[in-house]
């Protein structure tokens, strides 16, 4: 899953450079304003994919607390404190 999120950032990027590249060499405005849409549209796509993944480790923690919440109060209820 990391090594999928890594190529999709890399892809990401890579588009993003060759776009920024595409944007110097332009002499036409609408193309240049076309570019920059499509730039915005990739960075807007990252970020949604981050926000994703940020949300999977919210729940992710929020699990883990339940679990170690549930573990203490077992543990306490074996007299073992």
């Amino acid at each position: 899953m990391f090594i999928c999120y890594v190529s999709f950032l890399a892809e990401l990027l890579n588009e993003v450079e060759r776009l920024r590249e595409s944007y110097k060499i332009e002499k036409d405005a609408e193309k240049k304003k076309n570019t920059v849409a499509l730039i915005r549209k990739f960075l807007i796509k990252n970020q949604e994919h981050g926000d994703s993944k940020l949300r999977t480790v919210a729940k992710i923690q929020d699990m883990i607390e339940v679990k170690a919440r549930q573990l203490d109060l077992d543990f306490e209820n074996l007299g073992m404190k």
